[in-house]
């Protein structure tokens, strides 16, 4: 194998351990990888989004998705529709969507341990008009209109994440009205 040329000078080890030379390395054993496998679905942590209810027209929104973990989520309805969404997280919060402002918004702040499992939009005409949110302890918030069964993984409507995964945001679209579809 040549000698790769212009690179600086690396250090051999570092606090006593030896860095492997991934430069110069040698092949071992007969060079062919292993068979893929399907990644469980325990280990499989990849963002899945959950299909989207009413329409998808209109404005997408679809912010906090690679922020880490979701500690509040605030939602606000109308007489007529969700009209408020905003996500927080350690820090940093998204920016609110939707034409209500954030003191007419319900929030569902998350304890230490605490995290968003699932949920269901209730939508009537396209239009978004309520929303429940399930978390790991058992427990459910709703938000707005809403109806059918609160117990967690008994909604068929609704989505759940696989066991130990958790929702990191909410996605959507907003009509010219300003309404969450």
């Amino acid at each position: 194998m040549s000698k790769l040329s212009g690179l600086p000078d690396l250090p051999t080890s570092v606090g006593g351990q030896s860095i492997p030379d991934f430069i110069n390395f040698e092949i071992v054993g007969d060079g062919k990888l292993p068979a893929r496998h399907e990644v469980p679905p325990e280990l499989d942590f990849s963002i899945k989004k959950s299909p989207v209810s009413g329409l998808d027209s209109g404005k997408q929104f679809d912010e906090g998705a690679v922020w880490y973990p979701l500690r509040e989520v605030k939602f606000a309805c109308s007489d007529t529709a969700l009209g408020h969404y905003q996500g927080h997280y350690h820090g940093r919060s998204t920016a609110p969507v939707g034409k209500l402002s954030s003191t007419e918004s319900t929030g569902l702040k998350l304890n230490k341990d605490e995290y968003v499992v699932g949920f269901r939009a209730y939508s009537n005409n396209n239009v978004i008009e309520g929303v429940r949110v399930w978390t790991n302890d058992g427990n459910h918030k709703d938000f707005g209109k809403v109806q059918g069964p609160t117990e967690y993984g008994k909604d068929p409507e609704a989505f759940f994440v696989p066991e130990h995964h958790e929702v990191v945001n909410f996605f959507g679209h907003m009509n010219g009205k300003h309404h969450r579809t």
